[in-house]
């Protein structure tokens, strides 16, 4: 499974939520599939990442978490932030092969709270 993401979020809610109160459902998913035993790489935008390294919410901390579970847990699952154009990634997609079938989701959901449950994306 390959995510990339110009932003994910550890978790939800409130500044003084957390992980265990509020997970973000998406990156959850991508857990649980390692768990399972699936290959996940999850890239994640640095170039506007970078104006937020101090947030608990930035892609640096999302990537330092993923990394430390993997190694914590032995899961098949790696993470990186970079900036493969120049300027940001701005895409939103996620590749998966379930049952030698290949799978995309692509759309413009971030991993963010605001991106599902506020944004109007199609009418």
């Amino acid at each position: 499974m390959y995510c990339v993401s110009y932003h994910e979020q550890t978790y939800w809610g409130l500044d003084a939520s957390d992980m265990k109160t509020d997970p973000n459902p998406r990156l959850q998913a991508y857990i649980d599939a390692a768990r399972r035993g699936a290959t996940v790489r999850a890239l994640l935008d640095s170039y506007r990442d970078n104006e937020n390294l101090d947030s608990p919410r930035s892609n640096l901390h999302t990537v330092e978490y993923l990394s430390a579970l993997a190694r914590m847990e032995g899961l098949d699952m790696d993470a990186r932030r970079a900036n493969p154009t120049g300027q940001r990634i701005h895409n939103k997609m996620v590749l998966a092969r379930i049952g030698g079938q290949g799978w995309v989701a692509a759309g413009s959901l971030n991993g963010s709270e605001v991106s599902p449950r506020v944004n109007q994306e199609l009418e």
